[in-house]
């Protein structure tokens, strides 16, 4: 079974956050800056995957200059973070261009996400 996501056909990364860590979010929040310069082509979208508190979470995107249409909230925390297998936190999801899962559990502080975010790329 195949599971697609709508990416706009742009390779993209999916990557989760947490407020019970804010080092990293702000850590995981630099990484993805650096790596949007080397790789334009690439859609990077931020999800909070423990909190369904949308005030709490828009405070948080203000608190570190987030504010931009990439970040998003799950409705359901508990459910996507099971459903998506999203343990530990620094979990990244790499999708192709077609919206297919390249990789569904990498971490974009390896040394080797470079490397799998090319494959994508190069699809």
């Amino acid at each position: 079974m195949n599971l697609r996501f709508v990416t706009n056909n742009k390779p993209s990364v999916f990557f989760f956050w947490s407020q019970a860590n804010l080092m990293h979010v702000k850590e995981c929040h630099d990484k993805v800056n650096e790596l949007k310069i080397k790789y334009p082509e690439v859609a990077f979208v931020g999800i909070n995957a423990n909190n369904e508190n949308k005030e709490l979470w828009k405070k948080t995107l203000e608190k570190y200059n987030l504010l931009d249409e990439t970040e998003y909230i799950f409705k359901y925390p508990k459910e996507a973070k099971q459903a998506l297998a999203i343990y530990p936190i620094n979990k990244v999801i790499i999708v192709n261009g077609k919206g297919l899962i390249e990789n569904a559990h990498t971490n974009m502080f390896s040394i080797n996400f470079e490397e799998e975010l090319l494959g994508a790329i190069n699809q």
